[in-house]
């Protein structure tokens, strides 16, 4: 099996080498060292012991040395120690056996292995590509735990689905880091947009003085078109979003989605890697110039002691005991983070910790009266999530007390969160609008088993609250309570699979809400938080100015805003070519939930049934790899609009109302983006990308065409289940330890 090298993000050098290099692209381009670290030209040892000599000597030197402090490597020399790991078979058959009835939970297996043909990206069959892994791995076709590992990461990346994870130890064990941060720009907007480095753009914005040399495009990257190398690199590697112009946007740098993981330089690429076959990147720029760097790689563990590949697995790959060694702890990761500033204005708004931990800062454009919402990340936790309701709540009454009379809500980089955050803002902005938020389960036996037996609680709704498992936590489409499991399972067919009826969230049960946020909060609108300030901006007043990251909660907030209020979207960026974008491209799925929660419940079942047969259900246990159960995590619930509830909103193509390209001004201060993204939407359409306005599925449309022919799902049918679900329970002398196990998978 040929490998290639996989990294964490193209122009993004990761932890100690981080901004390590500035490119000029004079004709004599040159790389300045902005630090001393450097890769180490020789090291004595070979592959693992290489590595952990390094650390052990780094550690010697510096007794208070962390992993942080360890130089980077060559990825050559992190390839070597991966390759030398020996595969278990009996493990790595365990893992897919073990991995396959968590698999079911993901609700959109029958739609990835027979998407309609608006659909962007290539069809997939996960359950048929679990079968061929575990056919290699009889036919010894893996030289190591490596490829095998690597074999099950390609699969999932086809599924394009942010909410699917395995994190298997050694495809995270190490990251990687390009020399050189990629920007895609449009010369006048107009034109389509070229390949620079992004430091000689932060060079020209921070120099004081009049520079002699003006950036020059990247027209090669290792002998390749540096449009088509990243469009390839993107398509093989960039993963969880459905169109290949989010794909590409991810390679690149974007300051929003740096603010929106806290400052710390990362992307939806992820940590595993293919070796691509060289540790140098050679650049040929537009004036003739060139330039090379070196590729970065740092471990993520601390490897001291590892003498071979063998050892690599018993330390890191073999199911290791409660006391064995963790990765880097809160403290290692730690760093010093860089004051926000540049590309962004001064804010009138700033939430409480925002850039560490909190995600949303208001701006006004004087000049045309246009408010700016920046939302970068709905992932909040305790105060952070309320001071987000309180900075929303603030900036509303500052727009309106400054007399703004447009509004753009600046979602950039932002892959979603806790979703009641996202419908809070809804509510905010729309307070007298009840969002539909509609969304269902795959229907298989495992499900009905867990949902029957729960469901019979005589004081479920005590214990199972927050639960997505229990009926009772969510409402029909109607808004009314479902009787019963069997009310709410169905099933219903569709596409050649089974489903849930479509549910909602009950908003006004105000207990429910708090323990589902994770954080306490209550949506506002809703019971002690019902006193909300009239609507300020009407709908045709307001824009969604995104990336194609728009996901997971944010898809959430997007749909309510487009379908129950009409509002329009701006999109920026994408592959350099005319024609439309999707503005969210992210996942779609309504609920992202681990292997953990469902292993909880799974034990629940287990301890309340005697009956059940513990094969027919996921294994609670820990799997025969050291896959924390974590690591492991599907989208639990579709996302399905009011008048289309046959298809998951992941494969509805909806195309932006206009689309624009990133011009070097935008780069370097986004008000000139937001003002030219509310000029395109509001007074000068000629500003959009030719062919991206006016697209059927724009607006209020949809688009699924080809496909399966979608089913009536009016009609319950049945499915194989557990008959045995529903019955003898055990007594409830056992109610209170199944109450701490619920409680604790739920928080």
């Amino acid at each position: 099996m040929h490998s290639t090298c996989h990294l964490l993000h193209l122009g993004i050098a990761v932890g100690a080498v981080a901004q390590s290099t500035f490119v000029t692209s004079t004709a004599s381009s040159s790389v300045i060292s902005a630090t001393s670290t450097s890769v180490p030209s020789a090291i004595p040892l070979d592959g693992c012991a290489a590595i952990a000599s390094l650390q052990e000597s780094t550690f010697e030197a510096n007794s208070s040395a962390t992993l942080r402090d360890v130089p980077p490597f060559a990825p050559s020399l992190a390839y070597e120690c991966l390759t030398s790991v020996p595969l278990d078979i009996d493990a790595a058959t365990g893992l897919i056996e073990y991995y396959r009835p968590y698999l079911e939970f993901l609700t959109t297996l029958a739609w990835l292995k027979d998407p309609p043909e608006s659909y962007k990206q290539p069809a997939v069959d996960l359950m048929g590509g679990l079968e061929n892994i575990t056919s290699q791995i009889s036919n010894d076709a893996f030289s190591g735990q490596y490829e095998f590992e690597l074999a099950i990461q390609h699969l999932l990346h086809n599924a394009h689905e942010g909410h699917l994870t395995l994190q298997t130890p050694l495809y995270s064990l190490f990251a990687f880091g390009s020399p050189f941060e990629f920007v895609s720009v449009s010369s006048d907007e107009s034109q389509l947009p070229q390949i620079y480095v992004y430091n000689d753009f932060e060079l020209v914005a921070t120099s004081s003085a009049n520079l002699s040399w003006s950036p020059s495009p990247v027209t090669e990257i290792d002998g390749q078109s540096a449009e088509d190398f990243l469009a390839s690199y993107a398509r093989n590697y960039a993963t969880g979003t459905i169109e290949p112009h989010a794909d590409y946007n991810g390679v690149l740098f974007s300051a929003a989605r740096y603010l929106g993981n806290n400052l710390v330089q990362s992307s939806p690429i992820g940590l595993g890697f293919d070796y691509l076959g060289s540790d140098t990147m050679n650049l040929t720029f537009a004036n003739g110039s060139s330039v090379s760097g070196n590729w970065r790689s740092t471990a993520q563990r601390n490897l001291t002691g590892i003498t071979s590949g063998e050892d690599l697995y018993q330390a890191i790959v073999a199911p290791q005991p409660l006391s064995a060694p963790q990765p880097l702890s809160e403290t290692e990761l730690t760093v010093t983070l860089p004051e926000l500033g540049a590309p962004y204005p001064t804010p009138v708004v700033v939430q409480k910790g925002l850039g560490y931990g909190g995600f949303v800062s208001g701006y006004f454009l004087n000049e045309s009266s246009v408010a700016v919402l920046s939302v970068t990340s709905f992932l909040m936790q305790a105060e952070f999530a309320e001071s987000a309701q309180d900075a929303v709540t603030e900036f509303l009454q500052k727009s309106k007390k400054a007399g703004m009379k447009k509004l753009v809500i600046d979602l950039q980089g932002n892959g979603g969160g806790v979703v009641l955050l996202g419908i809070d803002l809804f509510k905010q902005l729309f307070p007298s609008d009840d969002p539909f938020i509609g969304s269902r389960l795959r229907a298989h036996s495992a499900l009905d088993t867990i949902g029957t037996t729960l469901g019979s609680l005589f004081n479920a709704e005590t214990l199972l609250v927050g639960s997505p498992f229990y009926f009772g936590n969510s409402v029909d489409m109607d808004g009314r309570d479902f009787s019963d499991w069997a009310d709410f399972y169905g099933p219903y067919p569709s596409h050649g699979d089974f489903f849930t009826a479509t549910e909602r969230y009950n908003l006004s049960d105000v207990a429910n809400s708090e323990i589902q946020s994770g954080n306490g909060i209550v949506v506002s609108g809703y019971a002690n938080e019902s006193d909300v300030a009239p609507q300020y901006f009407a709908p045709e007043d307001i824009l969604m100015l995104t990336d194609g990251f728009c996901g997971s909660t944010c898809s959430v907030f997007a749909e309510q805003m487009k379908t129950h209020q009409g509002v329009k979207s701006v999109v920026v960026g994408g592959l350099p070519e005319t024609g439309p974008m999707q503005a969210v491209a992210g996942t779609r799925g309504a609920l992202r939930y681990g292997a953990g929660g469902i292993a909880t419940v799974i034990n629940a079942t287990l301890l309340l049934n005697t009956s059940i047969d513990p094969s027919t259900l996921p294994s609670p246990f820990s799997p025969p790899i050291n896959v924390p159960l974590s690591g492991i995590a599907v989208n639990f619930r579709d996302q399905v609009r009011e008048d289309a509830q046959d298809v998951p909103l992941q494969f509805i193509y909806e195309a932006a109302d206009c689309r624009i390209f990133y011009t070097a001004e935008m780069l370097t201060d986004y008000s000139v983006l937001w003002q030219r993204a509310a000029d395109a939407l509001w007074s000068n359409s000629s500003l959009c990308v030719d062919g991206s306005t006016g697209h059927s599925s724009s607006g209020n449309g949809t688009e699924t065409t080809g496909g399966a022919t979608p089913t009536e799902t009016s009609s319950p049918t049945s499915t194989p289940s557990d008959e045995s679900a529903a019955s003898v329970l055990r007594s409830g002398s056992l109610i209170p330890i199944v109450a701490s196990m619920l409680l604790a998978a739920l928080l």
